[in-house]
């Protein structure tokens, strides 16, 4: 789902529909955190956490798809979801093989059109 909705995005993104691409790219961060929860108690053996701090880290690389909700941001948005999304499900799945590189050449693409706007 994760694959489709950024395929999504960066269609909504081309049709200059950018309320709809920036709601769906800051669901792409969600998910990506859920997979980083999902880590995390898998990794503790807990799903009820009563003191914070374990994986305030990971946050800090979500900086990276914090961009101004302009064509060209929402893209670099998707783009940086997906490699951390990809690199997370290779920690959750033991033989997972990345599946971001389809969408990244479709945003590349996206971005070369948007350029030419």
């Amino acid at each position: 789902a994760f694959w489709f909705k950024g395929m999504l995005t960066t269609s909504k993104v081309m049709r200059n529909d950018l309320l709809i691409a920036t709601h769906l790219a800051l669901e792409l961060i969600q998910d990506t955190c859920v997979l980083a929860m999902m880590l995390r108690d898998r990794e503790l053996g807990t799903s009820h956490h009563r003191k914070g701090g374990m994986g305030n880290d990971f946050i800090a690389r979500l900086n990276t798809t914090r961009l101004s909700y302009t064509p060209m941001g929402i893209l670099e948005s998707v783009k940086q979801s997906s490699n951390v999304f990809d690199e997370l499900a290779a920690s959750w799945l033991p033989g997972y093989h990345e599946h971001r590189h389809p969408l990244l050449a479709w945003i590349s693409y996206a971005q070369e059109m948007v350029a030419l706007q």
